[in-house]
């Protein structure tokens, strides 16, 4: 066997208990997490708000400080992260500069939707902070020519 090939480990076969403690060995930030509605001043968020709360509920102290506002964060039904009808896989961004005291933290969906994962034990990623790439993103959104008179003048 290539070293390549003994490095690859086949996630499916580990029971759910087993997957967690093995991805973090790899150097892969993933939990277990619960999804709640966020609260805006003492109240819950009405209507379907694509904001919602994220409960890590088995973080440790010293695995969590490395969080930031714009992480990107891949939430899912299962601990394999695979996308099947009976699983429900959402991209977010948090919203906070990190979790709370209690591993609380709000984060908002950048592609489908949290409600039907609210109320049950789900799964998330940490990937990158996308910070730049977001301001990036809300500047093209946000762009009109007419705001850049030169510009078409710089692409002449």
């Amino acid at each position: 066997r290539s070293q390549q090939q003994q490095k690859t480990l086949d996630f499916t076969k580990f029971r759910v208990h087993e997957v967690l403690p093995a991805l973090r060995q790899r150097g892969i930030c993933v939990y277990t997490c619960e999804v709640a509605k966020a609260q805006t001043y003492g109240k819950q968020q009405s209507g379907g708000g694509n904001k919602m709360r994220l409960k890590l509920t088995d973080v440790n102290g010293d695995s969590i400080k490395n969080t930031n506002k714009d992480d990107l964060w891949v939430v899912c039904s299962s601990p394999w992260f695979a996308e099947s009808p009976r699983s429900t896989i959402v991209v977010t961004k948090s919203v906070w500069f990190g979790p709370n005291t209690d591993g609380i933290f709000e984060v908002e969906a950048m592609s489908g939707s949290l409600a039907s994962l609210v109320g049950s034990t789900c799964y998330a990623l940490k990937t990158i902070n996308a910070t730049s790439e977001l301001d990036m993103m809300s500047a093209i959104k946000n762009f009109t020519p007419a705001d850049v008179p030169l510009l078409k003048y710089l692409l002449a």
